[in-house]
């Protein structure tokens, strides 16, 4: 039935991971700029009042790092939840997915590379500090990844069907039936 394991899942948590911090941050970096400019208008143009608003709406974007930690723990949970009801077939297609783990590592190596190379450019190293938990995580984003696949590959696995009819529960006072 679900010969693929968790693969798909784990690729879904890598990228959508990284597309959530990767617009947050470009968020940050094009709020500043376009809220000076605002800042900077003749009173004719825009009130005072209206500045006081636009400039409120950029605390906003201090949510990032906190909406990416929730999102963070409801993809892991999610994935472990998967990995413990999804109905496992075959307990030797681990192997493939250790190889199909190595290729999302090396995915997850590759993104982890770029959002550490974006975070020396000027333009972005100023905000790297607005989210510690998102760097963090996306720095060693290769290990996460890893480590959460290898435990939700093996909780997943590891209830393989193989052995027959597994967990059946009969009742000899009903004549053996199979519940």
């Amino acid at each position: 039935m679900n010969n693929k394991g968790l693969t798909n899942s784990l690729v879904a948590v890598t990228i959508v991971l990284f597309t959530f911090a990767l617009l947050f941050i470009f968020a940050r970096a094009v709020w500043t700029p376009f809220n000076t400019q605002i800042q900077n208008l003749d009173s004719s143009i825009a009130d005072n009042i209206t500045k006081d608003k636009i400039d409120d709406l950029g605390i906003y974007l201090t949510w990032g790092d906190k909406l990416f930690t929730i999102f963070l723990v409801v993809l892991l949970v999610a994935y472990l939840v998967t990995s413990f009801t999804l109905p496992a077939q075959n307990s030797w297609m681990f192997l493939l997915f250790i190889g199909f783990l190595v290729l999302i590592t090396f995915l997850a190596m590759v993104l982890s590379n770029s959002w550490t190379y974006m975070l020396s450019d000027p333009v972005f190293s100023a905000y790297s500090g607005d989210v510690p938990v998102t760097d963090y995580v996306l720095r060693h984003f290769p290990v996460f990844i890893f480590l959460v696949g290898i435990v939700g590959g093996v909780i997943f696995y590891s209830r393989s069907n193989e052995g027959g009819s597994g967990g059946s529960i009969t009742d000899s006072s009903m004549g053996g039936q199979e519940f």
